[in-house]
């Protein structure tokens, strides 16, 4: 099994202290979208620590310097919220690519075309990355948008036949991004997380590296077992072994040491649903 340290060369460069840097703010509970309006320009990411069992919300995004971050510190206090921890994740990047309504945009026609199965995937994949790219430096806005359109090619307007839906991905992503004006570099960085969203090894992006892990991971406990099972609500048998399939292999291909935990505990969830499906259905089905 590869360990993923080749590919996090980036996030061990020293930080620069005078561009602003990508901080981390953990807060306890979980802030529904209704809290964006107190943190403009910053991330919610609500995340379910099923390890230690606590929930709390990550508020991420670039700050410019220090008086900003004691503002904000100061904003969350005066909003009554318990501050868990505030970690400097990594330097402040020049071009984020979209504005608020830009994101606000691209989320809601991922609901409309991918459905709630979609957004919800989009989710679930951005809440994984957040644990599991806890204290590494990478682009927030780069993973947050290749999350959103790394499935858009297998949805009915840009599904081509014999063409894997990653590929597809990339291309509508690069086309949709560059109409918005979004700047080359930029979309690059977004293409190559969403066209090796399915591929393993290390020698990637880290950004590239979280989405796949992450992509990776939501195959696998219970709601990956749930998920195949939706796919083929009338052939469980091929379901099964698609399951059996994902449960052996995709653990090997993850990079992050901090993915693997998490990929041992789920697997050994599947083992135990799959365990009672046979006995209950007395492997008939």
């Amino acid at each position: 099994m590869t360990n993923g340290k080749q590919g996090l060369k980036k996030s061990n460069q020293p930080l620069s202290g005078d561009r602003g840097a990508v901080y981390e703010i953990r807060v306890t509970g979980a802030l529904d979208s209704s809290w964006d309006q107190w943190f403009e320009g910053m991330n919610l990411l609500h995340v379910e620590n099923g390890e230690v069992g606590q929930v709390y919300t990550l508020i991420v995004g670039p700050l410019a310097d220090q008086p900003a971050l004691h503002g904000l510190l100061a904003k969350i206090r005066d909003l009554n919220l318990t501050l868990i921890s505030v970690q400097k994740v990594g330097a402040a990047k020049k071009s984020t690519g979209m504005d608020k309504s830009g994101k606000e945009e691209l989320a809601r026609l991922t609901r409309a075309y991918g459905g709630e199965w979609g957004i919800n995937h989009t989710r679930r994949l951005l809440r994984l990355i957040a644990i599991i790219g806890e204290g590494l430096e990478y682009d927030h806005e780069v993973i947050w948008t290749a999350a959103h359109l790394h499935d858009w090619g297998a949805y009915s307007p840009w599904l081509q036949a014999g063409m894997d839906h990653a590929l597809r991905s990339a291309e509508v992503a690069h086309t949709y991004l560059t109409e918005r004006g979004c700047p080359e570099a930029w979309i690059q960085a977004v293409v190559t997380c969403i066209e090796t969203h399915h591929q393993g090894g290390p020698d990637r992006p880290v950004e590239a590296l979280l989405l796949s892990d992450a992509d990776a991971l939501d195959f696998l406990g219970v709601v990956g077992v749930l998920r195949d099972f939706a796919r083929k609500p009338r052939a469980l048998r091929e379901a099964y072994d698609t399951v059996q399939k994902r449960k052996t292999s995709l653990p090997g291909k993850l990079c992050l040491e901090r993915s693997r935990p998490i990929a041992a505990l789920r697997v050994q969830e599947m083992e135990n649903l799959l365990k009672s499906f046979d006995e209950e259905s007395f492997g008939c089905f």
